[in-house]
């Protein structure tokens, strides 16, 4: 039975910092009164428990034998690795001879070539959409800890497959601690590739929110608004080579709630061209939408760990049945405004798509293809390459974000000129639960 740490009650149902999950109290109160004996040890804990977690996953991996060393250089190391949810992903680590490899070949950063393919052969603009209600419905991590604990169950919104370049991607948007991470996921062919393969393509992706009324701008992604990185620009492009394996990668990570959003009936509209939205964006479900997991249990002690953060930082309190609740919400109160607005404008009996009061997060890619890798030194420059923006971005932040994209920002002629890369009219893919279909 846990005990408090402040006055040393005993109890079945005590609240837990939401910051290192390791300590409990009564209540609020009692949380404030040892703050100032537990803050020292707090951020420790919570690191032990982040190694853990991870060293767990990399011993789970090694067993499984389920990870693979594509390339070992002086100049890089490339794994790829297969998770237990069938989740496909590459890591790579820069080596000593790096610098030097990059000189002596006289690479720089790709961000400048963003949107310079002259071929409408080599560049695509494709538009994913999702209703924010949708998010908010899937399992997702709800602190540091959670996230990196790959054992907890995690949902994901991915669109219909886009064929791009010989290839079948899919956006994906993941909640996680109040941000959605935005990316690609390859669709394998049956069979796939095996984990050593390295013959693909290299594929830049850029990433813009679509916004406006009538969806006629577009809009970077907002800064995160928890974690280390909270209110810096972050890079919102990236590049991959795809290989046929079934892949996913990660481009960028934003606030939800900041995210602009536009009417159903805008992307219905030319230049878009869509297919009947599915049920779930047609049906007016905004305001029926369950919170997030986890949320609705112990809402009067949630309400107090969370008025706790505010004031102690990290150190918020959850439920015992609810602890994954501690350090952020996932909502914000301009999005739980915005989502009661939409739900109370929502006509119950109304079959027509364009009667949906939900606005809806609609997320714009710029494909383009960056070359071919057909052996192991083709694969690993285009895998330098990659990894350079990342480090680009790191040094000089304001090079997160590609020149011709800043270019587009706001820009009234924006869509005109993504309707050419896109070849006339705009496709319009509608994004799902994975689970739920």
């Amino acid at each position: 039975m846990p005990t408090c740490a402040a006055c040393a009650a005993e109890a079945e149902k005590l609240l837990r910092c939401g910051a290192c999950q390791s300590v409990w109290y009564c209540n609020a109160k009692c949380q404030q009164a040892g703050w100032k004996q537990h803050k020292s040890e707090c951020k420790e804990l919570k690191a032990t428990k982040i190694r853990a977690n991870m060293q767990a996953a990399a011993a789970e991996l090694e067993a499984a034998d389920a990870m693979r060393v594509l390339v070992q250089t002086d100049r890089i190391i490339i794994t790829r690795c297969a998770d237990p949810d069938d989740s496909v992903y590459m890591q790579i680590g820069p080596q000593p001879g790096i610098n030097a490899w990059l000189q002596a070949n006289q690479v720089q950063c790709w961000c400048g070539d963003v949107g310079t393919c002259e071929s409408p052969e080599d560049a695509m603009f494709v538009v994913t959409a999702f209703a924010p209600s949708q998010l908010r419905k899937l399992r997702q991590p709800r602190t540091e800890l959670e996230l990196s604990d790959c054992t907890r169950e995690r949902g994901s919104l991915e669109s219909s497959p886009i064929s791009a370049f010989g290839l079948r991607l899919r956006v994906t948007a993941t909640p996680m601690i109040g941000q959605v991470s935005i990316g690609l996921k390859e669709v394998a062919p049956d069979p796939a590739a095996p984990l050593t393969a390295i013959a693909g393509t290299a594929v830049r992706a850029t990433v813009f929110l679509v916004a406006g009324e009538a969806a006629d701008r577009l809009a970077l992604p907002p800064p995160m608004s928890t974690g280390t990185y909270a209110g810096e620009p972050r890079a919102n492009a990236g590049m991959k080579v795809w290989c046929g394996v079934g892949e996913s990668d990660d481009i960028v990570c934003a606030d939800l709630a900041s995210m602009p959003r536009v009417p159903l009936e805008a992307l219905l509209s030319s230049p878009y061209v869509a297919q009947q939205p599915p049920l779930h964006l047609r049906a007016a479900a905004a305001a029926a939408a369950p919170p997030p997991h986890g949320e609705a249990s112990k809402a009067s002690a949630s309400s107090q760990g969370e008025a706790s953060a505010s004031s102690q930082g990290e150190a918020s309190a959850s439920s015992q049945s609810a602890s994954s609740q501690g350090e952020a919400s996932a909502t914000s109160q301009g999005e739980a405004l915005a989502s009661s607005q939409s739900a109370s404008s929502q006509s119950a009996s109304s079959q027509s798509a364009a009667s949906v009061a939900e606005p809806l997060v609609a997320i714009g890619v710029m494909l383009e293809r960056a070359g071919t890798s057909a052996n192991t030194d083709e694969f690993e420059a285009h895998s330098i390459r990659a990894y350079l923006h990342r480090q680009h971005a790191v040094r000089c932040p304001e090079a997160a974000v590609p020149p011709f994209a800043r270019s587009l920002v706001d820009d009234p002629r924006a869509i005109v000129a993504m309707q050419a890369v896109a070849g006339d009219s705009i496709r319009v893919a509608w994004m799902h639960d994975v689970a739920g279909g």
